[in-house]
């Protein structure tokens, strides 16, 4: 590796400016060029979803020295609050020692990111310029100045595609010789919907908590945005009934569903069915694809490498994951280019599998179990044992969100631990006893028996 080398990064995202954070600090020159109009114009434009950061990205963000400056602007998460339609809400904490996601705007995230990335020595941003395409035995890409319409061609010795689920760059690579590419989409998009603050300038509902109205196929979730009003996500399928993007089509259809399921909602919307309508349901996509490189020239990395459904709030924390492993590979192979590409894509490729199922998993569990009396007992118990071996005992959700462990490993463990919630659930009056002591000495025994 040489301090002469020239690195373009496609996609000006979070996960490009963290890319272009460990890069800058490796002394290369770093071009990022990115459709959007960064800082330019009103970052509204910009999608508006929240995005939780835990452990493993937050970790990453230490690593570079930034932790501190976004957890300003988080709202921390300690656990659901679970609403039913009968007003009932059941606070689920995530942990017994107050573990936390901290919750951000994608917005506010990018912004800082952009900032600390734009002051770093040698890394530039060129703003409003679509990739076209790329020359894979050249390395040479080509722009669309979307303001001018004019295109130009850049050439530089590595490309990074970090420009999503749709990337245009991961296209290119899939002409190429024995590329695997697979994309699925979910049945269910999704529209951003918000609960104001009220009278007085009061959140609608508790701050530190994410919010859950499971109903079946219908799913609604709460992120509190920084200022205590609640952004909403509406996860409907995307066609097939009443009940479905497809199937509301007049204002009195959108009401009719949340008076039905969600009616504790409905007086705190007035702009409700406006609001609906003024918004495009997202789609929600899993994208795999092997190899994550070529040669020693492109190497992909977030999105464009492994796009997930939001259920599990991993997309942003694995992204930044892929940053910190990349720039770990090149420190092993001494900046060899070729072998750092190939070892990441190695390291990483099975653990954004494994999480991608299991966002998939996470959403019917989010629907349909996160209501149910056994999963409540389930969780009651792993923060049980939880609390007598918090050495040797996490669930798989603290694992994946409180830990930097991989996710493979993770899952591993996981296997040997629910055999262990399986035991403790045959237990005569479960239910009532639970918390007594009876069943911590049948953990003793068991946890016991295991070493």
């Amino acid at each position: 590796m040489s301090s002469s080398d020239e690195v373009i990064i496609v996609g000006g995202g979070p996960v490009g400016s963290v890319l272009a954070l460990f890069l800058a600090r490796r002394g290369l020159k770093v071009d990022v060029f990115d459709r959007d109009s960064g800082l330019r114009t009103d970052l509204s434009i910009r999608p508006t979803v929240n995005l939780t950061l835990c452990e493993r990205g937050l970790r990453v963000l230490r690593t570079l020295g930034v932790e501190e400056q976004v957890r300003e602007a988080t709202v921390p998460l300690y656990g659901r609050a679970v609403h039913g339609r009968d007003g009932s809400t059941t606070f689920q904490p995530y942990g017994n020692s107050r573990e936390a996601l901290q919750c951000i705007s994608r917005n506010k995230l990018y912004e800082m990111l952009l900032r600390c990335a734009q002051q770093q020595p040698g890394v530039t941003y060129h703003f409003g310029q679509r990739c076209l395409d790329v020359d894979l035995e050249s390395n040479t890409l080509t722009f669309q100045d979307l303001q001018t319409g004019t295109t130009i061609q850049r050439q530089a010795q590595r490309i990074v595609g970090a420009d999503g689920a749709f990337s245009i760059v991961r296209q290119r690579l899939q002409r190429s010789s024995r590329f695997d590419y697979s994309q699925q989409f979910f049945p269910h998009s999704y529209v951003e919907l918000t609960v104001p603050l009220q009278q007085g300038g009061r959140p609608p509902f508790e701050r530190n908590a994410i919010h859950f109205w499971p109903d079946g196929e219908v799913g609604l979730l709460g992120m509190p945005n920084f200022d205590g009003s609640l952004m909403l996500m509406l996860q409907l399928p995307a066609e097939g009934g009443d009940c479905s993007f497809e199937g509301l089509r007049t204002p009195e259809d959108v009401r009719r569903l949340f008076e039905e399921r969600f009616p504790q909602l409905v007086p705190l919307m007035p702009d409700l069915a406006t609001e609906f309508f003024s918004r495009r349901p997202n789609p929600l996509v899993t994208i795999r694809c092997s190899p994550w490189f070529h040669q020693d020239k492109v190497v992909l990395v977030g999105d464009a490498a492994h796009a997930l459904v939001p259920f599990y709030g991993q997309g942003i924390n694995a992204g930044f994951e892929d940053c910190a492993t990349l720039d770990e590979c090149l420190t092993t192979h001494e900046g060899a280019w070729g072998p750092a590409f190939r070892d990441y894509s190695r390291l990483r490729k099975p653990n954004l599998d494994l999480i991608s199922d299991l966002a998939l998993q996470h959403f019917w569990e989010l629907r349909e179990r996160v209501g149910d009396p056994s999963f409540h007992l389930r969780r009651k118990l792993e923060r049980k044992v939880n609390s007598l071996y918090p050495d040797k005992y996490q669930s798989l959700y603290s694992m994946i969100s409180f830990t930097p462990m991989s996710y493979v490993e993770a899952w591993k463990k996981e296997q040997e631990h629910q055999a262990l919630i399986e035991q403790l659930m045959r237990l005569d009056d479960i239910e009532q006893r639970w918390d007594g002591p009876e069943v911590e000495a049948a953990i003793h025994q068991m946890m016991g028996s295991r070493r």
